[in-house]
């Protein structure tokens, strides 16, 4: 059981569910304040602190302006539950887009941990692809170019371990890695998403993000989507504010039946 939950960080989405993603909307929501950042989800568990996902805004702007109003912004949200960036003893990360991740290079004590399927499980998955080693020269790469070498290596998980007092809960699709977490806390069962549920207006219609390269496809997404709403009572997703999973209920009429 973990001692502590919070979300430092209500992610943002360029694009809501129905939006016309136009150039000139996209700059009227940036102006707005939507950066497209992920969530930023805080654990306690065993006197630890731990983080899921990195909340980086404007994930394809890597200039030194960006990344500094990308640390400012970080810092200010930390200072506000009196921890530091020195803090954090772990970081989860949800899947390898740079709005998740784009801010490892801030923590300096850190260790990476992410999912890497169990070849009994998946491996159809390991036939296809050689992800041990793929995946492991990708981190390497990414790392580099995005200044978080210092926490190398990552320490990859799959659905038998755990990560600060959560279940690894693999809902594949956005991305072939994709993972989210399954917490019990105050007697609920809460999921964080990742981008396996983007958003509520996603949700709500029970739609996916189809804007990323590497995403498997509709049915694949939607399979995740319908494992979590199964099981959470609550749901943080990848961006914007957790919310109450009223399908649930649903689904437990239906199955009755």
């Amino acid at each position: 059981m973990i001692d502590d939950l919070k979300i430092l960080k209500f992610g943002s989405l360029n694009i809501e569910f129905g939006e016309n993603p136009s150039i000139s909307m996209l700059k009227i929501n940036k102006a707005l304040g939507r950066f497209g950042d992920s969530s930023i989800t805080y654990i306690k568990y065993k006197g630890n602190n731990y983080i899921i996902d990195t909340g980086f805004a404007n994930e394809i702007d890597i200039s030194d302006k960006n990344l500094t109003f990308n640390e400012r912004s970080l810092k200010n949200i930390f200072n506000q539950y009196d921890l530091t960036f020195n803090d954090i003893d772990g970081i989860f990360i949800t899947h390898w887009h740079t709005d998740h991740f784009g801010n490892l290079r801030l923590f300096p004590n850190a260790k990476i941990y992410s999912f890497l399927p169990d070849k009994e499980i998946y491996s159809e998955i390991f036939n296809n692809y050689d992800l041990s080693r793929d995946f492991s020269l990708n981190i390497d790469r990414i790392a580099e170019f995005y200044n978080f070498s210092h926490l190398l290596p990552v320490i990859f998980l799959n659905e038998k371990d755990e990560f600060a007092g959560c279940r690894i809960f693999p809902t594949l699709g956005h991305t072939l890695l994709h993972c989210s977490l399954l917490i019990e806390y105050l007697k609920v069962k809460i999921i964080v998403a990742g981008d396996a549920i983007v958003s509520q207006s996603y949700f709500d219609h029970d739609e996916i993000w189809q804007y990323n390269s590497g995403n498997l496809g509709k049915e694949a997404c939607i399979k995740s989507m319908h494992k979590i709403t199964s099981i959470a009572d609550y749901i943080i997703p990848g961006h914007g504010h957790p919310f109450q999973n009223y399908k649930k209920r649903y689904i437990n009429i239906n199955n009755k039946k």
